[in-house]
C-alpha cells in the first residue's frame, strides 16, 4: 500500500500497489542506486538523454476502485501527457521530479466513502497481518488515517 498525504497531512489516500511496485518506489525512496538501470531508471535514462522532462504526476480517476494517472511530459516548449498506472508513475516521478497532485475531488469524505467501500475495512485487515515496524512503515505513520472512523462504519 502506498499512502499519498497532502502537505498539511490532514488527507490520505491510500493505493493498493503490487509488490515488484512497491519496491521501485522503495528504492526511489532510499534513493538506493541500482547497479544496473532497473525500468524506471532506464526510462528516466532514456527520458533524460531525449530532453524530455517529467513535470509531474497526476492521480487524475478512479474507476471500479481502479486508480489511473497521468505522468506530464515537458518536451522543448510542448507539454504532453502519459497514461499509466499509479504505481509506475510514482516511481518514475521520484526518480525524475518528485511532483506528486492528487485531483483535491478524490480526497474528499463523500467521493471515498462512495468509490472505496469496505476499503478501511481491508486496508486494517491487511496491516494487521505485519509488523507495524517493519519497511517503511512506522508506528503512528497510519495514526491520522484511522483516526476519527467508526468501527462499525465499512466506509472510509
Amino acid at each position: 500500500v502506498v499512502i499519498l498525504k497532502d502537505e498539511t497531512e490532514k488527507k490520505w489516500l491510500p493505493i493498493w500497489v503490487g509488490h515488484y511496485e512497491a519496491k521501485m518506489i522503495s528504492l526511489a525512496l532510499e534513493k538506493v542506486k541500482p547497479v544496473r538501470p532497473l525500468p524506471h531508471d532506464l526510462i528516466k535514462n532514456i527520458l533524460d538523454s531525449l530532453g524530455v522532462v517529467v513535470t509531474r504526476v497526476v492521480i487524475c480517476n478512479i474507476k471500479d476502485n481502479t486508480y489511473f494517472a497521468s505522468v506530464r511530459l515537458k518536451i522543448n516548449q510542448t507539454e504532453k501527457e502519459v497514461d499509466a498506472r499509479p504505481s509506475d508513475a510514482i516511481a518514475l516521478a521520484l526518480r525524475a521530479s518528485g511532483k506528486f497532485i492528487v485531483v483535491s475531488y478524490y480526497y474528499t469524505t463523500k467521493n471515498l466513502k462512495r468509490k472505496a467501500k469496505n476499503h478501511n475495512s481491508k486496508l486494517k485487515t491487511f496491516l494487521h497481518g505485519f509488523n507495524v515496524g517493519v519497511g517503511f512503515i512506522r508506528p503512528g505513520l497510519f495514526g491520522n488515517f484511522f483516526s476519527g472512523f467508526d468501527e462499525s462504519n465499512p466506509y472510509l
